[in-house]
Order: C-alpha cells, then structure tokens, then sequence
C-alpha cells in the first residue's frame, strides 16, 4: 500500500470519529456569561415535578407482586388527566396534549385492560374521563412470536411521540436483550434507547423486576443494577412496608426527594399516601394483634394456671423462651407461688 493510499485509509477510518466529535462538541460560549443562579433553568422541563423530566430515561423496579404495573398504569393516566399524582405536581405540556403510551409485553389483554377499566373510576370528571380514553394508548405485545430488534421497536414508539409525553414499557425482562445480568448487554440496549429519549423529549420509564438475591437491598436488587444505573436518569424503587408500600428514588439530576409510604386499598380508589399517623395506628394495631396471638399460645384456657414448661409446650419453644414472653407480658399475667419445690404457676390477671 503506497502512502497516498495509506493517507487515505486513515482518513477514511477517522472520519466518522471526526464527525463524532464535531457533533458532540457542546459551544461554550453561550453559558459563559449566565448567572450560576440560573444554573438549574437549563435541566430538560418537569413533567413530574421532582422527579420526571423530559427526555429521561427511568427504571421502576421492585419484587413480583410489588404492583410496579399497577403503579405505572396509574402514572400514565394521571399524566393526561390530573395536576397531581401521590401529591406531587404534574406539569402540562406548553402547547397541545399529552399523550401516554404502554407498551405491555406480559399481561394478556383481557388482564390489562380489567386493570385500567376498573382504575377510570377514579376519573369520573366528563374532562380526565375523556383524556385518559383518549390520550393513553395501550400496546399488547404478548402474542408476537416472531424476533423483533425491541430497542429499535420502543425507538420508533419515541419517535412518533411528542416532547414530554411519556412512554412506560412493562417490562425490560420480557425484551429478548441477552443476559440481563450482563452489564456490557445492558448498558450498551439501554444507551441506544437513552439516545433516543433524549433527542426526543420522551419521559421513558421501563418497568424491572428485582432478582432473586435476599442479601442485596434497594436498587442492588436489579439486576445488572450498576449498568442501568449508569445508563437511567432516575431509579424508582417499590417495596413492601408491612402492610403498606414503600416508594423511593434514586436521582441524578434533582435533589434527594424522601421516600413516600403508599396504600392500595383498590383498584378503583387507586394509590394514596399514607400519614405518620396512619403508620403509627397500623403498627400498633399489629403490635396488639401479635400480642394477643402470643398470649392466646401461652394460656389455651384464659382462666387456667401454667407452669413454665407447660407455656414452653404450648408456644412449642424452649423454657428459656418461655421466660422471655412472660417476662414481655408481666403486667397481664399473675405469678402464684405454691412454695416448697414445687414450680411456680403462672395465669392471666383477671382483668387482662
């Protein structure tokens, strides 16, 4: 190979990183002279206030049965139909309608959609009743059986799509990515789409399950965590709280916002925000059910005497454990000393 065509060859493979880098270069000089005041004027518009903003991509992940699919159906359709969603404010698009797409890969059709049928209650105005018929699109994917590129799929949902409309996709597991634990698979799918996101505006928010790790918490719990945590904007997290359920967020571009305690109570009445107040009654309400299951163990017959082995026989533990719950339940039982060698016998005060 002579040298001019070696010169040429060269080029020819530099260019497209030429090109690159041309692209990519942002022009300083239109931040230079701005306040550092106004430095968080230039993050992309909120759509969810605090939380989404627009082109950002979002990972909601949680255990089987956690109600991720619930939580992000019932997002999409406050998105098109209410200012507020779990008490935090949602923005409405500068000019025309928000549109919300789901693009479902595991539920069956009949299953989704007795979902979001029974969630309209909720939007019983003739305005947000209409929206969320209206601009909510729902995709079923469950019967495609032929290979499909899915990043490249969900792409063009994105393209066809408008600046801060939001497009949820249940869920990553079900996209044939290869091996989800793999981080450079993830990583490299997940930027594709995130380039995508980008350019649009599109508020992209992918439904994941946690693995199966009992030792791992929060988002270490996903798998392939530090890929897609690299590769999202925003990381959602639903977990069991006792019997409520616990919402909470990892950022990157706004500030620490806490963790939020959620109840469902039903489908119709939807997500709420549960109180301090609330908490605290519920726990003490588990407390005294637990409690009452304990000393109902200890004395099958309320009106009987026990001795320590026999509480032990019937709570099936040791005598040692035996001592620990009466000595937790000392103010409702009654200590009577026969005397001698004989054992102490134990019964429930009269009142308790």
């Amino acid at each position: 190979m002579s040298q001019l065509e070696e010169e040429e060859y060269r080029l020819n493979k530099l260019e497209p990183f030429q090109r690159m880098a041309s692209s990519t270069k942002i022009d300083m000089a239109k931040y230079s002279t701005m306040d550092p005041s106004e430095a968080r004027s230039l993050l992309p518009r909120e759509i969810w206030k605090g939380l989404l903003r627009e082109g950002m991509m979002v990972i909601l992940g949680g255990e089987s049965k956690a109600k991720k699919s619930w939580l992000s159906l019932s997002l999409g359709m406050a998105m098109v139909a209410s200012d507020e969603f779990l008490g935090i404010g949602i923005s409405q698009p500068l000019e025309g309608e928000r549109r919300v797409r789901v693009l479902d890969f595991e539920l069956m059709e009949g299953n989704i959609m007795s979902r979001f049928v029974a969630m309209s209650e909720r939007f019983d105005e003739d305005e947000a009743h209409r929206a969320i018929w209206n601009q909510v699109d729902i995709h079923h994917h469950r019967t495609i059986e032929s290979a499909v590129d899915w990043i490249e799929h969900v792409s063009m949902h994105c393209e066809e799509m408008d600046r801060g409309d939001l497009l949820i996709v249940d869920c990553l597991q079900a996209l044939d990515l290869g091996d989800h634990n793999d981080q450079g698979i993830i990583r490299r799918e997940l930027s594709r789409l995130q380039a995508v996101a980008t350019r649009t505006g599109v508020c992209v928010l992918i439904v994941d399950h946690f693995n199966k790790s009992s030792e791992a918490k929060g988002k270490n719990r996903i798998s392939g965590s530090i890929a897609k945590a690299a590769a999202v904007d925003l990381i959602i997290l639903i977990e069991a709280d006792g019997s409520f359920i616990k919402l909470s967020f990892e950022h990157r571009m706004d500030p620490p916002i806490n963790p939020i305690t959620l109840a469902f109570d039903s489908p119709s009445e939807g997500f709420r925000v549960v109180t301090e107040e609330e908490k605290a009654d519920r726990k003490e309400a588990t407390d005294n059910k637990k409690r009452e299951e304990r000393i109902a163990l200890m004395f099958p017959d309320r009106s009987g005497r026990y001795t320590k082995a026999e509480i032990a026989t019937n709570i099936a533990r040791s005598p040692d454990t035996a001592v620990v719950w009466i000595k937790e339940f000392v103010e409702v039982i009654e200590t009577h000393t026969p005397g001698g060698k004989l054992p102490n016998l134990y019964s429930l005060k009269k009142d308790a």
